[in-house]
């Protein structure tokens, strides 16, 4: 497959307070890229560049995915937990880099990692289209939705289970049994 040249033709702008791999899957989920292969085909990244894609990205590869993106750095830092949350501990978050399953052409995680979620936040993006992550998922100390107020719910599910399907309508997110 040819590569791009270091900037993709089509992207998305992150939703407020999505998290940096939920947003790079959304996108890469557009050229039927997993987040691995996106960065590998267009940046020459190698996978474990990827390990701390949430957490604090140093600034060549907050650069690197800026001119992929055609975002202000400032932008893709906003999408990481050190600009958004620089007092939690790195212990609280959840350090895996979403992909995508080439065989269901939807967006999963590494199994083992689990999640909370608020529902109402996501019934609120199934109604606008698009459904997305947001960085204050990926912290086990979170308990509760600051939107709405209410507890967020347990994915009994991995995240590698969690797929993002791209259509007309937008993304969203679900769960599939098998990978």
């Amino acid at each position: 497959m040819q590569a791009f040249q270091s900037k993709l033709p089509v992207v998305f702008r992150p939703h407020r307070d999505e998290a940096l791999s939920s947003w790079l899957a959304r996108i890469a989920g557009v050229y039927r890229f997993d987040l691995a292969a996106l960065t590998s085909e267009c940046l020459g990244w190698l996978p474990n560049r990827l390990a701390e894609i949430d957490l604090a990205p140093s600034k060549a590869t907050l650069d690197d995915l800026s001119r992929l993106t055609r975002a202000d750095p400032s932008t893709v830092a906003h999408c990481t937990v050190h600009d958004v949350s620089p007092d939690w501990l790195p212990d609280w978050v959840t350090l895996q880099a979403a992909q995508l399953h080439m065989n269901n052409q939807a967006t999963s995680f590494p199994a083992g990692v689990r999640f909370h979620v608020c529902m109402a936040c996501l019934g609120d993006d199934l109604s606008r289209g698009c459904q997305f992550l947001r960085l204050e998922w990926l912290c086990a100390a979170v308990t509760i939705c600051a939107r709405h107020q209410i507890p967020l719910q347990a994915c009994e599910e991995p995240l590698s289970a969690l797929q993002c399907r791209q259509n007309r309508a937008g993304a969203r997110f679900s769960f599939y049994s098998e990978i």
